[in-house]
């Protein structure tokens, strides 16, 4: 009787806890395709060395194939997540549904009073603006960023902002040509989906294209179609995975640099004023696509310039469809090669932020895997955000040739976890 009474009590206190839904308020969808990655678990693997030696993890083998287990608590991949979130209050708005309707009491009383009709009288039931087509390129780092967009995905579904939010792949075919999926490709791809799924013709879907620009994609200039027509519809942005130091090494520098705003609320891309630029508005034979990173200011930027906010503006690049489809044009960039672990630590010092520096320099001292760089971030460097992660992933760290398991590894070259160790403050 005791225990009954106990669990009873329980279960009532869990009742009183659970808030009961809004019923005023509009769900939001995540759509979802079947057989996809699960959030990321509670716990990370850390493992010890084996053997002291000299006091630092070695580069092969991996310490991890060795080392013994233990569980420590997970860190989220983005631990500014309500700075992000706040960030995109200005596309909470309500507009007119075109199809659902409800009631208007007062109209109603004011019908029945003056004109005695008992005709109940209905006007268009408020709901969110957008829809969201968070398309996702794989490359060969969509590891890094797996955990802070499946983050970033929840961030959106959570505003309170978007009616839905549609996850999409893309990813070069045999034939060189973009391919759009609903499911990862390191999963069963399954068919090709259209392109033209997303386009909504009444304005009302957000397309956030999330690239590094680094994929021959862009090298061939064979996806700068699909985002000029899905921004003919509504708008759509770059959400770039790498910093603004790095654009200029991918294929964003194919681009004209301008700056763009926007004279009204949703604005399709043809329609955005672009500033430091030869034409006010893009052509049908030119691409205006807006950049942003995952960072605060960036989309906060953005999401005023999409709401309509004026005197707004977000960096942005304008494209010539014709040249960046030419295939004798010249690569926009290429990536530096280094005689030496010296050259390359310098060139990194003198290229990353200080915070990705100082995220290089903690991350010496343990194997490299995702997990523990997030509980870095958390406990040793929370100002570090994921472009300071890809920061170091692309200036430092090389793959791993006897990596087993769906996750690629990476690590320093030969000498530059030394190097970072020596110049770290033993503090």
């Amino acid at each position: 009787m005791l225990f009954r009474s106990a669990l009873s009590t329980e279960e009532k206190s869990s009742d009183r806890d659970t808030p009961s839904p809004d019923s005023g308020s509009t769900p939001v969808t995540i759509i979802e395709a079947d057989g996809s990655t699960p959030p990321p678990p509670t716990t990370v693997p850390v493992y010890m060395p084996p053997s002291p030696g000299d006091g630092s993890p070695t580069d092969d083998p991996d310490p991890r194939d060795q080392g013994l287990p233990l569980a420590g608590p997970a860190a989220p991949a983005l631990p500014q997540a309500r700075l992000l979130g706040r960030s995109l209050r200005p596309l909470r708005r309500r507009v007119a549904s075109r199809t659902n309707q409800v009631l208007d009491e007062t109209a109603t009383v004011d019908r029945i009073a003056a004109e005695d009709l008992w005709i109940p009288v209905l006007r268009p039931e408020p709901e969110r603006w957008f829809d969201v087509d968070l398309v996702i390129e794989a490359s060969s780092f969509s590891f890094i960023w797996q955990s802070t967009l499946q983050e970033f995905q929840q961030i959106l579904a959570g505003q309170g902002a978007f009616r839905r939010v549609r996850p999409w792949w893309v990813y070069p075919g045999e034939d060189g040509q973009p391919r759009l999926v609903t499911r990862p490709p390191t999963q069963t791809p399954g068919l090709g989906r259209s392109h033209r799924e997303l386009v909504d013709g009444t304005g009302r879907s957000l397309v956030l294209y999330v690239s590094d620009c680094r994929s021959s994609l862009w090298q061939r200039g064979t996806i700068h179609p699909w985002l000029q027509l899905w921004g003919q519809y509504g708008p759509t942005a770059l959400v770039q995975l790498l910093p603004a130091e790095w654009w200029d090494t991918t294929d964003l520098d194919g681009g004209d640099r301008v700056q763009a705003s926007a004279f009204s609320p949703g604005p399709t891309n043809p329609k955005l004023y672009l500033h430091q630029s030869p034409q006010p508005y893009a052509d049908p034979r030119s691409l205006a696509l807006p950049v942003v990173t995952l960072t605060e200011g960036a989309l906060q930027q953005w999401a005023l310039v999409v709401a309509g906010g004026g005197g707004q503006r977000v960096p942005a690049r304008l494209f010539d469809l014709e040249w960046v489809a030419d295939p004798e044009r010249e690569m926009a960039w290429q990536l530096p090669v280094f005689s030496t672990s010296a050259d390359q630590v310098s060139y990194f010092r003198a290229t990353a932020s200080p915070t990705a520096q100082q995220l290089a320099q903690a991350m010496a001292a343990l194997p490299v895997s995702l997990p523990v760089v997030h509980l870095i971030q958390k406990h040793l460097l929370p100002e570090a955000t994921a472009v300071h992660v890809a920061e170091v992933y692309n200036g430092l760290l090389r793959s791993q040739s006897h990596s087993s398991g769906a996750e690629p590894r990476y690590d320093y070259s030969p000498g530059l976890r030394q190097q970072l160790i020596q110049t770290t403050p033993s503090d």
